[in-house]
């Protein structure tokens, strides 16, 4: 079971760095959208093109990692007996949030949702608020960063095969709430950081 710990943290660290350039690309690709009318065209669409390609190929690794993450946790779910050895992928809860990480990263800022805005008028205070959909995008590519709150509590060494062991004695299994727990309880100022 450490192998398989030890391939969960590897794919931990690959979805947050795919996670992390994914990010980084969209933030970079609506700066580029916003400054278009600003800057000269043909570096402005060069860095357009390069960003969406990183953003594609970071969203497209990200999804085989998550994955093969989903598949590691199966596994050593298996072997925890949290689930039956006849289960697969398809038939257990990991499914449907893979497809939920599937839908999260495929939402970045793109060129066609440059010009299209929402208006909310508040008649009670006499003020309107426009946003542009990019932004709101913008918005929900931010949100993955609980991919790097969930590589945190996967290096974290209440998070291993031994600690599993320990868990069962105990009467517990070994989820991300009883790593939580652990780590608040041994070190509550670092986490608190």
């Amino acid at each position: 079971t450490e192998e398989y710990f030890l391939k969960l943290k590897l794919e931990e660290f690959n979805t947050a760095f795919y996670t992390l350039i994914s990010i980084t690309c969209g933030m970079l690709y609506h700066n580029s959208i916003i400054n278009d009318n600003n800057t000269n065209k043909p570096f402005t669409h060069l860095t357009q093109t390069i960003t969406l390609i990183l953003i594609t190929i970071s969203v497209v690794l990200f999804n085989l990692s998550s994955l093969n993450r989903y598949f590691i946790i199966l596994h050593i779910d298996k072997y925890t007996l949290q689930v039956f050895k006849t289960k697969s992928l398809c038939s257990v809860k990991y499914c449907g949030y893979f497809i939920l990480e599937l839908c999260i990263s495929l939402m970045h800022p793109n060129i066609y949702c440059r010009n299209i805005h929402i208006t909310f008028n508040k008649r009670y205070y006499r003020y309107t608020v426009t946003y542009t959909i990019n932004d709101m995008l913008l918005i929900i590519t931010l949100l993955r960063v609980y991919v790097l709150f969930r590589f945190l509590i996967a290096i974290s060494v209440f998070y291993s095969s031994r600690a599993d062991r320990i868990a069962h004695l105990v009467g517990s299994h070994l989820n991300r709430l009883f790593v939580v727990r652990c780590t608040v309880l041994t070190y509550p100022f670092t986490f608190l950081v």
